[in-house]
């Protein structure tokens, strides 16, 4: 398969509507391999990373790589990057809503929505002290996430999940991770 150190993998692969898929290792890359199992690219990311990859619209990955949101070319190419507030690290996977902005949740409870295109924040909420679970969208746009303890929160949205390839952790609406599933 042609993997450079071949650390665990701890993450989720995400699955493109082409012909790859790419996932997380614990020796710092994101690969993507073709469905053949040949390597396509790996790109570093300068550590080990417990968050899955998700896929937006035109092809680009979105990955919390640490401290950052990154978004990355379906070549491999790392788009950008946007830092979390207050030095919280992500290891949520994020989701791609219809609109094209990408929502994830970082360690320290707070949820965030950020455009595609560029990193720029449109909004976060505090849900609470510690944020390790991906967040998750309702058929009408509810945003849901959950946080260490029993603290779960809705947070009104009108805009629902993304129908890409690979919108959200484990895929589809019913989180079972077959492609085509509409």
């Amino acid at each position: 398969m042609g993997i450079p150190d071949g650390g665990p993998i701890v993450s989720s692969p995400a699955l493109s509507r082409e012909d790859w898929l790419c996932f997380t290792s614990t020796d710092g890359f994101l690969y993507a391999l073709n469905f053949d199992g040949t390597k396509r690219w790996w790109l570093p990311t300068a550590s080990g990373t417990q968050c899955s990859p998700v896929i937006g619209e035109d092809g680009t990955i979105y990955l919390g790589v640490n401290e950052h949101m990154w978004a990355i070319t379906a070549d491999g190419k790392r788009k950008w990057e946007q830092p979390a507030p207050f030095e919280a690290h992500f290891e949520a996977s994020p989701l791609v809503l219809a609109n094209g902005t990408i929502c994830h949740v970082s360690r320290y409870g707070m949820v965030m929505n950020i455009n595609a295109d560029e990193p720029l924040l449109n909004w976060m909420f505090y849900i609470s002290q510690q944020g390790y679970a991906s967040p998750t969208v309702g058929p009408q746009g509810t945003i849901y996430a959950s946080s260490e303890g029993s603290q779960f929160s809705a947070l009104k949205n009108a805009v629902p999940l993304a129908r890409t390839a690979w919108p959200k952790f484990r895929g589809n609406p019913r989180k079972h991770g077959e492609i085509g599933d509409w």
